[in-house]
């Protein structure tokens, strides 16, 4: 099936507007940014927390409720207001329709890296690997909350059916260096990896020290990529 730009551009503009109107998921975005102010004049005021930590935290938090729980909840409103159908009866193709989501969803999740990353103020040397970096997990984390939208019936369940993710993808981590075993898990996920990535290059690490993280990334692009077309193949955007 042919891929109309102007198609997908509409719905871009479309997916903009749903975004302003839909006060879950304009809060959930914002989340973020909130925690990394907070972080920052909390550090003021004497709670000293290294800034890789601030930004590792607020990039878990950007990458599990942005990338992966904003496209769930968007893709399960269409679903809910029967909207999908009525696209995709008007010629805009089930592709279209994805990347209309997914493309304002991975452009505002890697914007909202970068103004962490200004407000936290890390050397401004390494923002160039950190947006590269950052920006394949998006792509990850996006897919993997294509495929919650699409196997959820409502935004209500998106909650049910996301909380192992979140669990996963943002609790894991964060209690990795208290327990081996969970560190072990943590380094099969892209979220971490990329913590180590970055932590790696601001302290100065050799590429050596996270050949393993980088193919972690890179194979879990693939895994999302195939859990999310097989999932489409199942369900289709209308049940």
């Amino acid at each position: 099936m042919e891929l109309s730009i102007r198609r997908v551009k509409a719905l871009i503009k479309k997916e903009i507007k749903d975004f302003i109107r839909n006060k879950n998921v304009s809060i959930i975005c914002l989340l973020p940014v909130v925690y990394a102010l907070i972080a920052v004049n909390a550090g003021k005021l004497g709670n000293v927390m290294p800034k890789i930590d601030m930004l590792n935290m607020g990039l878990s938090m950007n990458l599990t409720l942005v990338s992966t729980f904003s496209i769930s909840m968007l893709i399960a409103e269409e679903k809910e207001k029967n909207t999908n159908r009525t696209l995709i009866l008007s010629s805009v193709s089930p592709v279209e329709f994805l990347l209309g989501k997914a493309i304002w969803i991975i452009l505002f999740s890697v914007i909202t890296n970068i103004i962490m990353y200004l407000i936290i103020g890390i050397d401004i040397q390494y923002i160039g690997y950190y947006i590269l970096w950052s920006t394949l997990v998006v792509l990850t984390m996006v897919q993997i909350g294509g495929v919650i939208g699409l196997i959820s019936h409502n935004q209500m369940s998106t909650g049910v059916v996301g909380i192992p993710v979140l669990i996963v993808f943002l609790i894991i981590p964060l209690l990795a260096s208290l327990n081996d075993t969970l560190k072990r898990i943590a380094l099969l996920l892209p979220n971490y990896s990329v913590q180590v990535v970055l932590d790696s290059l601001i302290n100065g690490k050799g590429y050596n020290s996270f050949t393993y993280n980088i193919l972690v990334i890179l194979v879990w692009i693939l895994i999302a990529a195939i859990v999310l077309a097989y999932t489409y193949n199942k369900t289709g955007l209308d049940k």
